[in-house]
């Protein structure tokens, strides 16, 4: 996917967060940056990662090239069937910041002029360092002589390379090549009594500083069958963007058997389906087609008047939907007027029958920038 200026953006495979980190820019995250996915345990950012991966793979086919650095050794998803991927197979583990750095340069070098690129960490907080491993050797030689250790412990030696070294060095090579670096950040409780601000993470301020896109997730609801949790609502907020509209957040769905649900999230967007909180509102059904009839009480009284049905001012509309459909052949013509109404469910599998996704991203992408036109500064320009 491109932009204007043949930028290539790497979709997350779901349209509204492209629409989120693309910024009215492109339609995801743009290649020759570094962007980091931030949330708590089991929100979804390896599973974002993984599918990023994928739909890459289905865009680019053999010009992509990736890594899959799991620090953590976490990595559960089984990518082979969800996505007919086996990303295991590109999984590597740096175990420190100094040999992420080479890894990752290692990489920058293996991509070529026409290929893309996509390195994962994940994540940050699983790296030590080899000042922290020395540390830890000597610590252990004291215990074994019986000797006291008080060389202190971490000493933010993983932040200062970072910050000095690795982000100045990989920045400018990274904006070279195709090449998208992802870094996965887990959250933690913010214990500075003078900060606003409830959870921080790893990487300090020059993750801060460097990153291209800075993006928070967390569970909005768990989505659950039979009393099992199959899936979860996730709400994704960008804190920093460099782009013109940046502090953007949406809602997307993904499922543990399956991936991102994009369409029952653009559905749901589209049509309202969700309220703010991402309960599903009871008995809701939308329509399809954009020309049709709306069902408001004005639209319904004249739906009658046109069909020579007389109706006394204070008819409600429920009371007029009744009088309509007790009439079989006035309800045929009202349904031919408004045009197809269904319910979620009947909407998303008719969606998929009919095909007609690429025609549902196209409303939502509307919808997206019609609102963004509606919060716009209307001000002629400056100069």
């Amino acid at each position: 996917m491109k932009s204007k200026k043949d930028k290539i953006f790497i979709s997350t495979g779901s349209t509204l967060l492209d629409l989120c980190v693309g910024g009215g820019v492109g339609m995801g995250f743009p290649v020759g940056k570094v962007v980091n996915i931030v949330g708590d345990k089991s929100v979804g950012k390896s599973g974002l990662a993984c599918e990023l991966i994928a739909t890459a793979k289905y865009n680019f086919q053999d010009r992509l090239r990736f890594v899959y650095d799991d620090a953590e050794m976490g990595l559960t998803f089984d990518t082979k069937n969800l996505y007919g991927i086996d990303i295991d197979e590109h999984r590597i583990q740096s175990e420190t910041v100094e040999e992420f750095f080479c890894n990752y340069m290692d990489f920058l070098k293996s991509v070529g002029e026409d290929e893309v690129g996509i390195y994962v960490l994940d994540t940050l907080d699983g790296l030590s360092s080899l000042e922290l491993k020395k540390r830890g050797e000597e610590r252990i030689k004291a215990h074994r002589q019986g000797k006291d250790f008080d060389k202190g412990s971490y000493q933010m030696s993983s932040a200062k390379f970072l910050s000095q070294e690795f982000f100045r060095n990989i920045t400018g090579e990274t904006d070279k090549k195709n090449t998208l670096l992802v870094i996965i950040s887990q959250v933690r409780d913010n214990i500075d009594p003078f900060s606003f601000t409830k959870y921080v993470r790893s990487g300090g301020k020059a993750l801060d500083f460097y990153a291209h896109t800075v993006l928070w997730l967390s569970v909005l609801k768990k989505i659950q069958r039979l009393g099992r949790a199959v899936g979860v609502l996730i709400k994704a907020r960008t804190s920093k963007s460099k782009t013109p509209r940046p502090f953007r957040d949406c809602k997307f769905l993904f499922y543990f058997d399956y991936g991102i649900d994009d369409v029952g999230g653009n559905v749901d967007y589209l049509f309202d389906f969700r309220t703010e909180k991402g309960e599903l509102k009871k008995n809701a059904v939308a329509q399809w087609d954009e020309g049709g009839m709306k069902e408001t009480k004005a639209e319904i009284l004249q739906f009658l008047k046109d069909n020579q049905v007389e109706v006394s001012g204070e008819s409600t509309k429920a009371k007029m939907l009744d009088l309509i459909e007790a009439d079989p052949e006035l309800l045929e013509l009202y349904n031919e007027r408004r045009g197809l109404v269904l319910s979620r469910k009947e909407m998303i599998a008719w969606i998929e029958v009919e095909m007609k996704e690429e025609e549902l991203k196209r409303r939502v992408i509307e919808k997206w920038e019609d609102r963004e036109k509606e919060i716009s500064t209307k001000r002629k320009p400056k100069f």
